[in-house]
């Protein structure tokens, strides 16, 4: 706190948030243990899930010093993500240990105390956010940011101070289970540097169903760019009961399967759409809204309602 850190940070797939408000943040050998881990969609791939295997980081929840670092960077454009923003006594009342550069690469460094590990002026850097990335500072700037604050097997749900969402959509999403911490919306979270005024990636802002018609927005940062292409996966019945079907399929994305399930998929263009859904039976449904980031689903709104 006397060189600035105000807050700590996690990020984590927004459909990961009712687990998270019943059990608290579970370290992955944890979430094994407890039979959990099939019910999550993890941050990481394979890869960094073996490396924190072998490196010990099973045992541990990890924490950042900002949300502005490389690995947000990435996971933001491929993901719905959420994070969750910590008050940073968190460190007081668990066993945490601190890491200079990120905990599965071999070079970082780890002690019990942070002055071991970071120094003032590393701090002062990590919480600048990112240079030019032609500046000669970017390199030093990419390794320091990474470096975490790692608790041991868990970090309760009284730790935290919020979640923060980035559309109106997320926000309802996440009041369908019981919330025992503020959910907010709070774009700047979302930017790639503090105070840069603008989200850098499209994104679907919004899914209105009224009757037998969807319509949807998207925010471009640049209106100029291609025309992003979005998804529309209605399902029959209510939201409980395709949560964990529609939860599967982001986490196996197939193009074959989605249409295999669906009831009435429709390819969505442009920056703002509506589709109309025909003569279907009267009943309960769920609208499933997404777009794809590289090798994944990204779902912007999971919407139930009445035909």
């Amino acid at each position: 706190m006397k060189n600035g850190v105000q807050s700590l940070y996690h990020f984590t797939h927004i459909f990961n948030v009712p687990l998270i408000a019943e059990h608290g943040f579970l370290s992955k050998k944890l979430l094994r243990q407890l039979g959990l881990w099939g019910k999550i969609i993890p941050g990481g791939n394979q890869v960094s899930q073996k490396e924190d295997a072998r490196r010990g980081n099973d045992d541990y929840v990890s924490l950042a010093y900002t949300p502005y670092f490389p690995m947000a960077w990435r996971r933001k454009r491929e993901h719905h993500i959420c994070f969750f923003e910590f008050d940073v006594g968190v460190v007081d009342k668990n066993t945490a240990i601190f890491t200079r550069g990120n905990a599965t690469s071999r070079e970082h460094d780890r002690n019990s105390n942070l002055r071991d590990v970071l120094d003032e002026s590393d701090l002062r850097i990590i919480l600048a956010g990112p240079p030019d990335r032609d500046s000669s500072d970017w390199y030093y700037w990419h390794t320091i940011s990474q470096s975490e604050v790692l608790i041991r097997n868990r970090v309760d749900s009284s730790a935290i101070k919020r979640c923060v969402v980035l559309t109106r959509d997320a926000l309802e999403m996440c009041s369908n289970s019981r919330i025992p911490f503020p959910v907010e919306i709070d774009k700047e979270l979302f930017y790639d540097k503090s105070g840069e005024d603008r989200v850098n990636f499209s994104y679907a802002d919004d899914l209105q169903i009224r009757g037998s018609v969807a319509k949807f927005r998207i925010y471009s940062p640049d209106p100029a760019s291609e025309p992003q292409l979005e998804l529309l996966l209605l399902s029959d019945g209510p939201y409980s009961e395709n949560f964990e079907l529609i939860r599967n399929l982001v986490k196996d994305p197939s193009i074959k399967e989605l249409y295999q399930y669906a009831t009435y998929p429709a390819l969505l263009f442009g920056s703002s759409a509506s589709v109309v859904f025909g003569k279907l039976p009267p009943g309960k449904y769920t609208a499933l809204l997404y777009s794809h980031g590289r090798q994944n689903i990204i779902p912007w709104s999971l919407k139930e309602f009445w035909l």
